[in-house]
């Protein structure tokens, strides 16, 4: 053990240190110590290893800084009052004693530099001290020996050098990380030791150092800076410099002191492309290909260039989420989206925007290399087939094309007209592309957002009204009454807008389920108020609604919520095309309705290619024969064959059959030979507000029939 006065030396150093015997127990904790870290009282006497984080073996870092004579870096977890960073340097001292003890420096990260120089000065007061005092001698040279070990214990590279910026010391972790020994080292010149490069362009970086001694102030590394090691090693670091100061006021050189940020930078660029790209497929993201498209707009906007963009929706995604489940479908994603970067250029920019809708910015393309693009990526994807366990899925897209020239802007305005563009070449079948043309898409962009942000206020103010129809039994005595909700908006100037015009804009901002389930609210909350009406009323569901699980579990709690007596009186109506992409779940939501006593109606039978496929798989209580059946009876043969069809097939699985758009006296009477059970149009009731019909409907319907 070390004698009294050194024990007292150590006590008096400006530098936090802990002082430990062979064995590792903490023996001694100088004032800056106990001061620096809050629960040091509690470790002395103690093994310092319980204070190391797990992994780290104490004995063995010991044993090896005794072998190897160096100052070797430890990890504490010890916390400092402010909570900053943490070094800790295990230095061997020979003390007489055959094994020795050890001296633990503590240092913050922001007094690297600050307690370098303090040390500086130090040394030079010590050495005039020593000159003064020959009876002191002694005792300086240990202390000036105790101050050189604190400086050998620092985590980071250290390095000073004189007034020509000439090296004058190094520590060993600055010499191992230019791979420089500081024999070496001294009197070279410092940007020779510590060549520093920027880390994107590799051109040389200015040295801290040089600028400190010249400007005579601290100052810092770029923040991409990074050191060529001697050796061949690159290592990012970041740092200060210092100039030093002699007694006098003179300037008698610099001090530099550095740290490998490799690790950090390494996280920080990480976390940079994880937040530009998309988790699934590795391409960017929405966010980054607007600031991308933003970027491009400006450049053209600058100058002559001339960019197009892409709006990618795949055709056939949904068919295989629904039939092979989402984590298939996500394979699928991966998988096109290879191909999407075959298709395209080495240059151009694919992002995922979305679900199956994928982005591609063209640079420098116009409208005529664009359009070739598109025809390679259609026919790529003509091309793919997707496989799963024996299964082959086609898969086909349909493609929105616009012009980036500068004349459009924002990035947001060019982005919807692109996804109008993609929506018009699905509608119009898929597989194709649509141009974007300014002037009449431009109009149907902005009225379309002008129509997103009435429909939120229409939800947010319950500013829709509804409406009944009347649907009335074609024989006497059957059945109850039984009327439709219909949706409408009023214009400001009093007149109403029918569904027609508002609802293609709230289907393609899928705000269907939205409106379905203020619908649904609002016929829940009127049956309520007249729980003795005997009526049986009807409420549409739009597809996107059906195929919305979140939408599909809110309806059957707000059913169970509203009771029995409610649900008896409601009747759901699916259109037969809304349940294509999604037969199995719509059935089981369908099953689920009737079992609360819901009646269900497929709408618009007939208007699909498998309608007698959807009748033996759904469960229904009302089928509802699309209207074009209709419209040409009696002298259409053809569809009054199909109508009988449609009624024995009905009345096979016990469901009621309901003729739509009813407009003349001859085709309620070929109806009535038909056999259909019930009809609704113009020729029975014209649509009115619903607080001109309910008062009077169960009267008058339970009264009266067609005859």
């Amino acid at each position: 053990m070390l004698p009294d006065s050194a024990s007292a030396l150590i006590s008096g150093l400006p530098t936090p240190l802990l002082l430990l015997d062979a064995d590792g127990t903490l023996v001694l904790a100088n004032q800056q110590a106990q001061e620096l870290v809050c629960e040091i009282d509690s470790v002395r006497g103690r093994p310092l290893q319980a204070c190391l984080p797990p992994g780290n073996a104490l004995t063995e870092r010991m044993e090896e800084c005794r072998r190897s004579r160096q100052a070797l870096p430890i990890r504490l977890d010890f916390a400092t009052a402010g909570q900053e960073r943490l070094h800790a340097t295990l230095t061997h001292i020979a003390d007489g004693t055959p094994r020795g003890c050890y001296v633990a420096c503590l240092k913050t990260h922001g007094e690297a530099v600050k307690r370098f120089v303090m040390l500086r000065e130090q040394l030079d007061r010590l050495d005039a001290e020593v000159a003064r005092r020959s009876l002191a001698e002694s005792a300086l040279r240990d202390r000036e020996a105790w101050l050189r070990v604190v400086l050998h214990s620092i985590a980071d590279g250290v390095l000073t050098a004189d007034q020509h910026l000439k090296i004058t010391w190094m520590n060993p972790t600055a010499a191992s990380m230019c791979g420089w020994t500081e024999s070496e080292a001294l009197g070279k010149p410092v940007e020779q030791v510590l060549d520093l490069v920027h880390e994107q362009t590799r051109r040389p970086a200015p040295n801290p150092l040089t600028l400190a001694l010249r400007e005579r102030r601290t100052t810092g590394m770029q923040d991409d800076t990074v050191l060529l090691s001697r050796d061949g090693r690159e290592i990012a670091v970041e740092d200060s410099a210092a100039p030093i100061f002699d007694d006098r006021g003179g300037l008698a050189g610099g001090v530099i002191v550095f740290h490998d940020v490799s690790e950090r930078r390494r996280l920080a660029r990480e976390m940079a492309e994880r937040a530009a790209h998309d988790s699934l497929t590795g391409l960017l993201n929405r966010a980054e290909f607007e600031a991308r498209l933003a970027g491009a707009l400006q450049t053209s906007g600058a100058s002559d260039e001339v960019h197009s963009l892409m709006y990618v929706d795949l055709d056939h995604f949904k068919v295989v989420n629904d039939t092979c489940g989402h984590p298939v479908g996500d394979q699928m994603l991966r998988e096109v989206s290879t191909v999407l970067a075959r298709a395209v250029r080495v240059t151009d920019v694919i992002a995922r925007l979305g679900g199956d809708e994928f982005g591609v910015l063209l640079p420098n393309c116009d409208l005529e290399a664009a359009l070739r693009v598109c025809d390679t990526l259609l026919k790529q994807l003509g091309l793919f087939r997707f496989e799963h366990e024996g299964r082959r899925f086609r898969v086909g897209a349909s493609i929105g094309l616009v012009l980036v020239d500068g004349s459009v802007a924002p990035a947001e305005v060019l982005m919807q007209a692109a996804d109008t563009a993609c929506y018009a070449a699905k509608e119009a079948g898929g597989q194709q592309v649509k141009i974007w043309q300014e002037r009449g898409a431009a109009a149907e962009v902005r009225g379309r957002m002008v129509w997103v942000q009435r429909l939120n206020e229409a939800l947010e103010d319950d500013a829709f009204e509804l409406f009944l129809q009347r649907i009335e039994p074609i024989h006497p005595g059957r059945g109850r009454a039984h009327v439709e909700a219909l949706l409408r908006l009023r214009d400001p100037d009093g007149s109403l807008i029918p569904p027609g015009t508002f609802l293609p804009a709230a289907e393609r901002f899928r705000m269907g389920p939205a409106i379905d389930r203020w619908v649904l609210g609002s016929v829940i909350k009127r049956l309520a108020l007249d729980p003795r009406a005997d009526v049986e009323l009807a409420v549409n569901f739009c597809g996107q609604s059906i195929g919305d699980r979140s939408f599909r579990n809110d309806v059957l709690r707000m059913l169970r919520e509203a009771g029995e007596g409610c649900c008896g009186r409601l009747c759901v109506e699916v259109t037969e095309t809304s349940v294509v992409g999604n037969l199995t779940e719509a059935a089981t939501f369908m099953a689920r309705l009737r079992e609360l006593g819901v009646s269900v109606a497929l709408d618009d039978f007939g208007a699909g290619a498998s309608s007698f496929t959807y009748l033996r798989r759904l469960p229904i209580d009302l089928l509802k024969i699309d209207g074009q059946f209709i419209e040409g009876l009696p002298e259409d043969r053809l569809s009054g064959t199909a109508i009988r069809c449609f009624v024995e097939a009905a009345h096979i699985v016990g469901a009621r059959t309901i003729a739509e758009r009813v407009e003349s006296e001859s085709a309620l009477e070929a109806l009535r030979l038909l056999g259909v059970d019930l009809v609704q149009g113009y020729l029975c009731h014209r649509p009115e507000p619903w607080e001109a019909v309910w008062p009077h409907l169960p009267r008058l319907l339970a009264a009266r029939s067609i005859s």
